[in-house]
């Protein structure tokens, strides 16, 4: 049975995921100079998208190679947070044979293949991608920040109220 600590760190990695695609928002809204265009273009896309616009930007626009790498090591991190965290949304879980443990089962038809995969899972999974989507929403602030100093990034840097919750620098 799910415990209140797995059903928590379940809560806090939903809210860690929003947080950081949040930030995919606003760091590909930055590079379009009008913001109400910006946020027309983002809101609603799938995540996937934005993060392979942010990558073709990254390759074409982007001369600063600290800049340049420092968003397509993000996005490539970022991505890899996106595949587990749909991994867990996306699953079902039973009760596994050891104390304290559940197995997540998966099935897919993507590609025209059918796949089948289970694992089991213990809280410590869902804690470490809790953390690393957290350190994923912090370094999306210092990858604005090498944005903005390239002169091609437009939008306002990201400020962290607290870990989960980036905002528009100048908001309360």
């Amino acid at each position: 049975m799910w415990s209140t600590e797995e059903l928590t760190g379940l809560g806090k990695m939903v809210r860690n995921f929003s947080a950081l695609d949040a930030c995919v928002d606003r760091l590909l809204a930055g590079f379009i100079a009008e913001s109400s265009v910006a946020e027309i273009i983002v809101a609603g896309q799938f995540v996937s998208w934005k993060f392979e616009k942010l990558e073709v930007i990254a390759h074409e626009c982007l001369y600063d190679s600290e800049a340049k790498t420092a968003l397509l090591d993000w996005i490539k991190a970022s991505k890899r947070l996106n595949e587990r965290r749909n991994d867990m949304v996306h699953s079902w879980f039973v009760e596994g044979d050891t104390g304290g443990s559940l197995t997540r089962m998966k099935a897919s038809t993507r590609g025209g293949k059918w796949r089948g995969e289970s694992e089991t899972l213990q809280l410590e999974q869902i804690r470490e991608l809790v953390d690393l989507l957290e350190q994923g929403i912090q370094v999306a602030h210092s990858v604005a920040q090498a944005l903005k100093e390239t002169g091609r990034w437009h939008g306002e840097l990201l400020v962290l109220k607290s870990s989960q919750s980036p905002t528009e620098s100048g908001e309360p």
